[in-house]
């Protein structure tokens, strides 16, 4: 009995220390195993210093930004155009002012205001010199504005200014008999007192240029042998000229002298033509042959 439960244990105890070799040697091996596997996942997938690529970083695009549009008087308002138009005309900066002045009326809502912008405006451009834009806005004033303390003013302006751009004698005269009209409605006016004189001394002188011109085209005629044209311009400037302007008188003198010596050249030689003629003789029919 004790024999066969010695045996029992000593098998027992020979399975257990059999099963923990076995198992030992498993669990090495599994270690081994596991060891193997890890090292080999660590070279593949370990990056190397030969492997690795930097990114390229894109050149930024150079994007020039456009510069802003600067405020100009465009922008501003009735009040800043006031104050910035004042400035420019202390200045004398008349082209400046003139901008600004002409943005003020766009924007403007007062009658009595814009009649003074208008007389205004046209008095700068005729300090500028630009006498055909000044004659036209005084004379816009004056149809406008017709019951206007200013009425007189603007229109001995608008005379002035017309008077300005008079051609010479050989060129056309139409601003010249523009600017008489002017004068003539301005002297009808008996209460236009402050510039009645100035534009009387400008009224004589629209008609001694007139009546150079039609002397001038008189002449003309005479050089050309077109006796028939310069008697009627003469004519005409005797009927026209002489009762307005009394020192034509000897320009007219002179001009028909020269039209009658004309007119005796021409008869002369018509007379030594005639006599040609009939002192030519006819050959006879006979001679012919």
């Amino acid at each position: 009995m004790k024999k066969t439960r010695s045996h029992i244990i000593l098998s027992a105890f020979t399975f257990i220390i059999t099963s923990c070799l076995a198992g030992s040697a498993l669990t090495t091996s599994c270690n081994d195993n596991t060891t193997a596997t890890e090292q080999q996942f660590d070279v593949a997938l370990a990056p190397t210093e030969t492997a690795t690529h930097k990114k390229r970083m894109r050149k930024p695009k150079d994007k020039t930004k456009k510069p802003k549009r600067g405020r100009t008087y465009q922008d501003m308002t009735y009040e800043e155009l006031t104050v910035a138009k004042d400035v420019q005309k202390a200045k004398n900066n008349l082209s400046v002012t003139i901008k600004y002045l002409e943005q003020m009326m766009k924007l403007c809502t007062s009658i009595t205001l814009m009649a003074d912008h208008l007389l205004e405006l046209a008095d700068l451009f005729f300090a500028d010199s630009q006498f055909i834009k000044s004659t036209h806005l005084y004379n816009q004033y004056c149809i406008l504005y017709p019951g206007s303390e200013k009425q007189e003013y603007a229109l001995y302006r608008a005379i002035t200014s017309s008077f300005a751009c008079i051609l010479s004698v050989d060129r056309d005269q139409t601003q010249t008999e523009d600017t008489l009209v002017l004068t003539e409605k301005f002297l009808q006016q008996d209460h236009f007192t402050l510039y009645k004189h100035e534009v009387s001394q400008i009224q004589i002188q629209c008609y001694e240029q007139l009546a150079a011109s039609d002397c001038n085209i008189c002449s003309f005629y005479l050089t050309r042998g077109r006796l028939t044209a310069a008697e009627k311009r003469l004519k005409k400037i005797r009927s026209t000229w002489m009762p307005k302007l009394a020192t034509i008188e000897p320009s007219i003198i002179a001009l028909e002298a020269q039209l009658a010596e004309k007119k005796e050249e021409f008869e002369v030689l018509n007379g030594k033509t005639t006599t040609l003629a009939h002192n030519k003789k006819s050959k006879h029919m006979s001679d012919r042959f």
